[in-house]
Formats: structure tokens, sequence, C-alpha cells
């Protein structure tokens, strides 16, 4: 038997789940940063009965329970986002870091105080914000793939915030 301490993070996660009157799932932020995750598509990806409409192998659009990605609803800390494409209503998820986001939730069932449209199901991302003292973080992965003649492969980010003024 193999025993550990979970993450801080993942353990309030999981007590949201439980405590939740739908089926929700929550990411947390400890969850995304321990992955190699080119954006929020590809992080949302690894959760349960949740796929990716890929393009060119990086993700793109999320299908919750097998529906199709135009019949899930996209919030960003509880706002709408409307799709910026004329004539399409899912939005694209690879434009978003994965480094911004405090933690996703997906709504698998709507409640009654929840838009309509999202018939497939709902996508909360929740942003991260400062805290009161200045943060510094930096990630950095690195690794090594044989195909193609082999290549390096690398990422870096940085993230920098401190809040000014008033609450």
């Amino acid at each position: 038997m193999v025993y550990a301490e979970r993450a801080h993070g993942e353990a309030e996660a999981i007590n949201e789940e439980r405590t939740a009157d739908n089926i929700l799932q929550v990411l947390p932020a400890e969850v995304i940063t321990s992955l190699p995750n080119a954006n929020v598509a590809d992080a949302i990806g690894r959760l349960p009965s949740v796929t990716l409409e890929r393009d060119e192998g990086e993700g793109k659009y999320v299908q919750i329970r097998g529906t199709e990605p135009r019949l899930s609803n996209l919030t960003i800390d509880g706002i709408n986002v409307p799709s910026p494409e004329g004539g399409v209503r899912q939005v694209k998820l690879d434009t978003i870091p994965a480094d911004l986001v405090e933690s996703v939730e997906i709504n698998k069932t709507l409640e009654a105080n929840m838009d309509g449209d999202g018939i497939g199901g709902s996508v909360d991302l929740k942003t991260k914000m400062a805290g009161e003292s200045p943060t510094l973080i930096l990630d950095g992965l690195g690794g090594y793939t044989p195909i193609v003649n082999g290549r390096y492969v690398s990422q870096w980010d940085a993230t920098v915030g401190q809040r000014f003024g008033p609450q």
C-alpha cells in the first residue's frame, strides 16, 4: 500500500464536488500546473467524460459526455463568453493559456439558476487573482522526443502579480 498526502487544492476540489447539488467536476491549479498542458483545453481534456475536438494534435473544443462542442457553454468567472467566430456557438479554448486559470469547474447537469444554453454542460474558468503580497512564479518543463530525428522540447512560464488598491 502506498500512502501520501493530497495536495491542499486537490482536497478542496474533492470536497467541493462532494457537496455540490449537481454533477460537478473541479480541476484545481495544482493539478493543471503539475502536467504539461499547452492550453486550458488540454487540461480540461484530462477529466473523466470530457473529450476534446483536436486540431493538429492540440485540444480546441470541449465535448462533455459525448455531446457536440456547440452544446456546451463557456463562462469565465461566471460571465458567459460568446464565440468570436460568426455562425459558431463553441469557443476555442486553445487560445487560453493553462497558467492563467486558478480552477476549472465543469457542470455536467444544469441547475435552475444556470443559463439554459449549455445543454451538454457548462465550463466555468476561474481566473487567478493577485494576492496581498508580491508574487513571482517561474515554471519550466523540458524533455526529449525521439520522433522525427529527435528534438528537445521545453516550455517556460512566468507569473508576476500584486494587488494594488482595495479589494
